[in-house]
């Protein structure tokens, strides 16, 4: 049984009519969600300025970007007040301007006494803005409970120093494997392997890894830095990643993977892969990761004395 107003923010554009003006899918949106033409308008310039595609207002969402149906789609859903929020990975479109927006929005719906239910991969927001969280696999529950809690169950669920795939009806990253012998000496070696259906005209692999609350910590790709011998145009294939003497300090980290074609994300596994990362000089970093940050440097300090002057 539901009682009150609910908004879902699901995918880019639902609930728009691609016919209709931005200013008309206002109010188609508003009186879907239960609100009069009064109430939607006396929030309609708070939803344009929030939007910001006042220049656009009387053009028809089908010529619209994703960018701005987001925009104009979460300025809806989130200005209209529902009592419950539905909002799944919409956070991940947009510019870094417009995320900011959308989380200082968020924020303020929840402290205003409503209920949020983010669906997300990004564990940075989640740890932001979620007071408790549910882990699903496949549909099933498999944990719930504290924010910091559940996703050091999802990130370490992750898998451990390999992953192999089987969803791969469309190009798809197969398997993942990291060097277990050569993280022992510091090094990271991690060999991607992908398929598809169809040759990929310029296979591109990109791995970056985060700690293990899901905070970035570094990244590279088959474009930024090019092997030797580039791939060519096939069906299946692998590229290994060799980061030798890795700047980490001993930890837990995740790293994600995306297969490109040169033009386009074909696939992207979010923290498809964990694993323990061993400093093999504890000794020369006797840091704490949790306190300093993830990265092992080597600065060099210079001391200075100051002698007092006689009065």
């Amino acid at each position: 049984m539901l009682n009150g107003r609910v908004a879902s923010l699901l995918e880019v554009g639902t609930g728009f009519h691609p016919e209709l003006t931005g200013r008309e899918n206002i109010y188609l949106n508003g009186a879907i969600l239960g609100m009069t033409r009064a109430e939607i308008r006396a929030r309609f310039d708070e939803i344009v300025a929030f939007a910001d595609v006042d220049a656009f207002l009387d053009t028809p969402v089908k010529r619209y970007s994703s960018g701005m149906s987001v925009r104009l789609a979460f300025a809806v859903a989130a200005h209209l007040e529902p009592e419950i929020l539905i909002i799944d990975e919409v956070l991940a479109v947009g510019d870094a301007q417009f995320q900011k927006r959308c989380l200082g929005r968020i924020e303020n719906v929840v402290t205003e006494g409503r209920t949020v239910i983010l669906v997300s991969h990004q564990m940075d927001i989640v740890r932001r803005l979620a007071s408790s969280v549910m882990l699903l696999d496949r549909g099933r529950l498999v944990a719930s409970g504290a924010t910091g809690e559940v996703i050091t169950r999802y990130l370490s669920d992750a898998g451990r120093m390999s992953a192999q795939f089987t969803d791969t009806s469309g190009p798809a990253v197969t398997s993942i494997q990291i060097d277990s012998e050569a993280l022992t000496h510091g090094e990271l070696r991690i060999q991607v392997s992908f398929t598809s259906p169809r040759p990929i005209s310029r296979p591109e692999i990109g791995i970056v890894f985060y700690t293990l609350g899901g905070t970035p910590i570094f990244g590279s790709n088959t474009l930024m830095h090019p092997a030797p011998t580039p791939l060519t145009a096939s069906r299946s294939g692998s590229v290994t990643f060799v980061l030798r003497e890795a700047p980490l300090l001993t930890g837990e980290y995740t790293l994600s993977v995306w297969l490109n074609d040169g033009i386009v994300s074909l696939q992207h596994r979010a923290h498809a892969l964990a694993f323990t990362f061993q400093d093999p000089q504890p000794n020369a970093s006797p840091l704490d990761a949790s306190i300093v940050g993830p990265c092992k440097i080597q600065p060099t300090w210079t001391f200075g004395t100051e002698e007092s002057t006689p009065s």
